[in-house]
C-alpha cells in the first residue's frame, strides 16, 4: 500500500469514526454477580472463568449500528463508592446486575443501587435489569432468585426491563443488550422520555 492509498484509507476510517454516535453504559450490582464478564461477552465473545475483582472500574466498547458503545463496569466494593458516583453523568443506560443464584445479590438491588442510582441525574436515562449465572440454573438452591420475583421487582420500580442471561456460556447476552441499547436508541430519537 502506497502512502496515498494509506491516507485515503485513514481518511475514511476518521470519518467512519466521525459519523458514530457515542452510547454509555454503566453496569452495577455486587460484587462476583459477574458485570465485567457481561462486557467481555458482550464486546468481545470471550469469557474468563477466573474471577478478578473490579479496582474502581473497568471498561469495553463496541461498535454496532452507528454507535459507539462505551460499557462502564462499576465496582460492587463499597470502597469505590466516589469513583462509581463520576461516571453515572451522562449514562444513556443503567443496567442493574444480580446473580440468579444469590437472593442477597438480588435484594441489594432494591437496599443499595436503586438508592444510589436514584441519587444521581438519570432521570434521561433508561434502567435495566440483568440476572446473570442462567448457565448455574440447574444448580437452584434455596437462595436462588426466582424469574417471578425478579419481574415482579421490575414492575414496581416503573417496568424496568429485565432479562436473565449466562456471560459464562454467552447464552443471551448479545439478544439483552441488543434490546436494551435499541429500545433506548428508540426513546432517543423520538425524544420521548423512558417510561
Amino acid at each position: 500500500m502506497d502512502e496515498k492509498e494509506f491516507k485515503t484509507m485513514f481518511d475514511k476510517c476518521n470519518q467512519e469514526a466521525k459519523n458514530l454516535h457515542w452510547f454509555k453504559i454503566v453496569f452495577v450490582g455486587d460484587c462476583y454477580v459477574g458485570k465485567t464478564s457481561i462486557i467481555k461477552s458482550f464486546c468481545k465473545a470471550q469469557f474468563n472463568p477466573k474471577y478478578t475483582p473490579t479496582v474502581g472500574v473497568d471498561y469495553g466498547f463496541k461498535v454496532m449500528d452507528g454507535l459507539r458503545i462505551h460499557m462502564w463496569d462499576l465496582s460492587g466494593n463499597p470502597y469505590f463508592k466516589d469513583t462509581r458516583n463520576e461516571l453515572y453523568e451522562n449514562c444513556d443506560l443503567c443496567i442493574m446486575v444480580y446473580d440468579v443464584n444469590s437472593r442477597k445479590s438480588f435484594e441489594s438491588l432494591d437496599s443499595y443501587w436503586w438508592p444510589e442510582i436514584q441519587k444521581y441525574d438519570i432521570a434521561d436515562s433508561m434502567v435495566a435489569c440483568i440476572g446473570n449465572k442462567r448457565d448455574s440454573e440447574a444448580k437452584q438452591t434455596p437462595d436462588a432468585v426466582t424469574l417471578s420475583d425478579a419481574e415482579i421487582w421490575c414492575l414496581k420500580k416503573g417496568s424496568i426491563r429485565h432479562q436473565i442471561i449466562s456471560a459464562a456460556t454467552g447464552d443471551h447476552v448479545q439478544m439483552a443488550l441488543s434490546e436494551f441499547i435499541k429500545l433506548r436508541v428508540n426513546k432517543i430519537n423520538k425524544k420521548l422520555p423512558f417510561v
